[in-house]
């Protein structure tokens, strides 16, 4: 994987939009959660790897765009997290 393309993709998740989006489409679309919410959290991811790939870097293949959206619907979705280790004081 490319480090830029990781870091734009990142900074997207990092500044929460995927996460603000799929919350405020829940709200507007009335979803409480359950199977719904995980299709609309991954039409989102899809959506904003695809932008990131397209606009930001300027490069689009279908494996990449795979392997990043399962990423990004990883860490929307919460159903995985990263954690940072402390370091030892």
């Amino acid at each position: 994987m490319d480090k830029t393309t990781v870091d734009a993709i990142m900074a997207v998740i990092g500044s929460g939009m995927v996460v603000a989006v799929v919350q405020w489409l829940k709200k507007q679309l009335g979803i409480d959660g359950g199977w719904k919410a995980l299709v609309l959290t991954l039409i989102v991811s899809a959506g904003a790897t695809a932008y990131v790939l397209l606009a930001v870097v300027n490069a689009f293949a279908w494996l990449p765009f795979l392997g990043y959206t399962v990423a990004v619907f990883g860490l929307a979705s919460g159903l995985y997290t990263v954690t940072l280790k402390k370091p030892n004081a």
